[in-house]
């Protein structure tokens, strides 16, 4: 019975046609090289909203967590998991004239949020809820 190794020496040693057909299959390779990596970049997507810098004044201000700020300007949304916030647009409201107070902000986020606020897109850029990770998807 012939062995691997009975079929690579009749094969012979990487000569000059293996290093042809090694450099033909890189060459082809190269253009699909974004795809082969591609898993890096979509890997995983945390939780994320718009930014708005006025309530970020009032988060550090009143001490609020990242799900208090969220609440206050992301609206709610039918998707097909269900009810979800929004990931690409925010309420635009100004934070100044609501009256909103450290002591008692859901009241106020309450009625903002079941008015007819207009929304504007992320033009501040997102917030993310890393929940202890991070990737690269959220560093670019």
């Amino acid at each position: 019975m012939t062995t691997f190794e009975d079929i690579l020496e009749e094969a012979g040693t990487f000569g000059r046609s293996q290093m042809r057909i090694v450099s033909i299959f890189c060459l082809v390779s190269i253009p699909f090289s974004f795809v082969y990596v591609g898993i890096v970049f979509q890997g995983f997507t945390p939780e994320h909203w718009c930014r708005d810098p006025a309530v970020s004044g009032i988060r550090e201000r009143c001490g609020w967590s990242l799900q208090d700020a969220r609440r206050a300007t992301v609206p709610l949304m039918n998707s097909s998991a269900g009810v979800t916030y929004n990931q690409c647009q925010r309420l635009d409201m100004d934070w100044n004239a609501t009256g909103l107070t450290c002591d008692n902000p859901e009241s106020e986020l309450i009625q903002a949020q079941l008015s007819t606020l207009p929304m504007t897109g992320c033009a501040d850029g997102w917030e993310y809820d890393y929940e202890g990770r991070q990737s690269f998807v959220t560093e670019v």
